[in-house]
């Protein structure tokens, strides 16, 4: 499966190493994040600015794609939501992405926090682009990065499955 990773926290947060390290093993895993921290940014595009992006080298992130080639690692000097529009129609252009996941953010988005999440809104851009998403969160106390990503991992075609294009799946 080729999937675009994204969150709220910053491309170099460990929930999306977690999830990311998880899931390159057996699949195509592309990243676009933010390049800072953008929790409580909901759905916001970025319309006054020229968005920049920064190539990661993905040496530096430890990631390796299921072939042991580098995993593409992209930095946005956006919200979340740009880091996936912008992967998807300029960055990855021409790349035909299965899913886009979200996260693993650490605290939970449950109830009217959905509406505020930037983790939500970027797995929703996602979706609103045609690409299902799934976003993800979890309490990283004692470990829940590890758990949350093995979850994800051990149950990904399940969790597809419950998507489909313009269907975001919010998994806590």
């Amino acid at each position: 499966m080729k999937i675009l990773l994204t969150n709220d926290d910053g491309y170099s947060a460990e929930g999306i190493i977690s999830l990311a390290l998880a899931l390159a093993d057996e699949h195509d895993v592309y990243v676009s994040a933010p390049a800072t921290e953008k929790s409580g940014a909901g759905h916001a595009l970025t319309f006054n600015r020229t968005l920049c992006w920064t190539q990661v080298s993905p040496a530096e992130m430890l990631l390796k794609n299921a072939a042991g080639r580098d995993n593409p690692f992209h930095a946005v000097h956006g919200s979340p939501a740009d880091a996936v529009k912008f992967a998807l129609e300029y960055i990855y252009r021409g790349e035909k992405f299965d899913l886009v996941i979200s996260g693993i953010n650490s605290v939970l988005n449950v109830g009217s926090d959905i509406i505020y999440s930037g983790t939500f809104g970027a797995a929703e851009e996602g979706s609103v682009l045609g690409v299902p998403g799934i976003a993800v969160s979890t309490v990283a106390a004692d470990g829940g990065y590890e758990l949350a990503a093995r979850f994800v991992k051990e149950n990904l075609n399940a969790l597809y499955a419950a998507t489909s294009p313009y269907v975001t799946v919010n998994v806590n």
